[in-house]
């Protein structure tokens, strides 16, 4: 147990220690924060995100449904969703079919078996229905291309 009379060490003479945060306690960064965090609570956002989750994830799933022999699996959470398809060259054809319709996803780091889909916190029940649409029609231009 430390003596409660301890005098405090003194700072090492070393500039690396001495350096300050650039942005540290930035008042307008912080007012923004806080700004940011009372809309999340007021609006209910995580719950927003919940329900259109459950909306995107079933479109996936009724897609995986009508193309088995290119969807392998649909997984994730909220709207943090996969779509593993049954290989790369599946994958990288219809993510160029999602992009020529203006639909950007996620690959992973090494190829594209699996892309993502990470729309925004609020995106709209007609936005994901878009989103499935479009989807839909890049898959049947890949089971035409790739002779499913």
């Amino acid at each position: 147990m430390a003596d409660k009379e301890q005098v405090p060490r003194e700072l090492i003479d070393n500039p690396v220690l001495l350096g300050s945060p650039t942005f540290g306690g930035n008042p307008v960064c912080c007012a923004a924060a806080i700004a940011a965090i009372d809309y999340i609570l007021k609006n209910d956002v995580p719950g927003i995100c919940t329900v259109r989750g459950k909306q995107l994830k079933a479109g996936l799933q009724s897609l995986a449904e009508k193309y088995p022999n290119v969807i392998r699996e649909v997984r994730g959470i909220g709207l943090m969703l996969a779509v593993e398809f049954h290989s790369h060259e599946i994958g990288y054809e219809t993510a160029k079919g999602l992009f020529k319709r203006r639909v950007l996803t996620s690959g992973t780091l090494v190829n594209a078996k699996t892309i993502r889909f990470e729309p925004p916190a609020l995106i709209s029940e007609e936005d994901i229905e878009d989103v499935i649409s479009r989807m839909d029609m890049a898959l049947a231009d890949t089971v035409i291309s790739m002779k499913l």
